[in-house]
């Protein structure tokens, strides 16, 4: 039954025969099983092994959770008066350890979106 759902999900998303991926159940579920791709991957791609991630106070708890989880330290940035990610803070916690930058999208609660292309080009 697993390797039909592989199947289906490579073909759904149009894979070639190098393609791989996971079905999830769930939001929590789906952000921490990226987390620990982000941390493998910079384990196996840059040798980073005490991997960091950067994040707004405004992105879902589950970042957190899964930093927990995978030894990957969290900077938590606060937010500005407007409620958005404060974008000179997140580029001061960014170093060479760093695996991934998460902002909102909306966040959660009051709707706004953080700078995401500022955010994208620091990445």
């Amino acid at each position: 039954m697993e390797a039909e759902i592989v199947r289906w999900t490579i073909n759904l998303y149009k894979g070639d025969e190098e393609a791989c991926g996971l079905c999830a159940s769930g939001g929590t579920e789906s952000i921490v099983l990226a987390m620990l791709a982000y941390r493998e991957k910079g384990l196996k791609e840059k040798g980073i092994t005490r991997p960091n991630l950067v994040m707004s106070e405004t992105a879902h708890p589950s970042h957190t959770k899964a930093g927990h989880f995978f030894g990957i330290e969290v900077r938590m940035i606060p937010i500005t008066k407007d409620f958005r990610a404060d974008l000179q803070k997140m580029k001061a916690a960014i170093d060479s350890n760093t695996i991934v930058l998460i902002a909102s999208a909306p966040e959660y609660a009051w709707g706004n979106y953080d700078p995401i292309n500022e955010i994208a080009a620091l990445a």
